[in-house]
């Protein structure tokens, strides 16, 4: 305890507890500190002098220049990196700063050996293709491939109507698929079928004035054979006019009977159209006169108009 006259009295072990704990929390706190940069030189002797007074420091946080300064230039290829990866793992006491170099210099790494591996499949397809190329040119030179003397030449293809085909596909099938199809709506059709009738009952009629009747008889019986040939595949037979006629008859009616459905949903759609116009017209107006009505109302109110002049 020391004492000076007209001051309090001064406990020195507390005080020195008190700093000694003060010291231990601010060099807890540098520690944690990433980096810290020294200023001055120390070879010259103001620089000593001033270390002697107490030596000054600034946070890299504060000062880009100086980390500029201190700043190692960039690798440019993979074996510096390795090399620098290599010298941070060979340091034995490693801060937060090399860690954190340490951890961009892998990272790097990766990405540059992942990068050399892409151009050197790059550099591998370009000369695969670039050899095809060459190939494709030498065998377009020669004319011949290597193994065309053991080619046999291939053989003429027929369509089905006996036709050479000298492409892959056979077009001229298209066509004949379209005229069967016309044939065979042809056939459906009752007022077509009336007609190639009556040309064969005008032809018959034609062969027997001229007295071809042994031709007539061969034309018929071609007819019945023909006939019963496709009854037995299952094919319906329209050779009757009369049942012809009330097909025809029934068709006509019906194409009638559509007609006039149409023409009166059409009539129908036209009126429905006409009245919704007509109804919203009618509201328009409506609004238009309520409106005016308010006005005329809020002017008597207020005395501009004298009702009954």
């Amino acid at each position: 305890m020391v004492s000076i006259k007209g001051e309090k009295k001064v406990n020195l072990d507390r005080l020195r507890e008190k700093l000694n704990s003060e010291y231990n929390f601010i060099t807890s706190v540098l520690d944690r500190v990433p980096s810290i940069y020294w200023q001055g030189n120390s070879n010259d002797g103001t620089d000593e002098a001033e270390n002697a007074e107490g030596s000054k420091w600034k946070p890299d946080a504060g000062s880009k220049v100086v980390a500029n300064a201190n700043k190692k230039p960039r690798a440019t290829t993979i074996e510096e990196l390795q090399e620098r990866l290599e010298a941070c793992k060979a340091k034995k006491a490693q801060g937060y700063r090399d860690l954190v170099t340490k951890k961009n210099l892998k990272s790097k790494l990766k990405k540059a050996e992942k990068k050399r591996k892409k151009a050197d499949e790059r550099n591998l397809k370009h000369k695969q293709l670039k050899l095809e190329k060459q190939a494709a040119k030498q065998t377009s030179k020669n004319g011949t491939v290597e193994n065309a003397p053991d080619q046999k030449p291939s053989k003429p293809v027929f369509n089905s109507e006996g036709k050479m085909v000298f492409s892959k596909f056979d077009f001229s099938e298209i066509g004949s698929q379209k005229e069967e199809k016309k044939k065979k709506k042809e056939l459906k059709d009752p007022r077509k079928i009336l007609e190639k009738l009556k040309e064969k009952k005008e032809t018959l009629k034609k062969l027997k004035d001229e007295g071809q009747e042994a031709k007539v008889l061969e034309i018929k019986q071609k007819e019945a054979w023909s006939n019963a040939l496709k009854k037995a595949e299952g094919v319906k037979i329209k050779d009757d006019p009369e049942l012809l006629k009330k097909t025809l008859k029934r068709e006509e009616s019906k194409k009638k009977r559509s007609a006039k459905q149409w023409a009166s949903r059409e009539h129908t759609k036209k009126k429905a159209l006409s009245d919704r116009v007509q109804k919203r017209e009618g509201n328009i107006q409506a609004r238009k006169d309520q409106q005016k009505n308010k006005k005329r109302a809020k002017a008597i109110k207020k005395g501009r108009i004298v009702p009954g002049f």
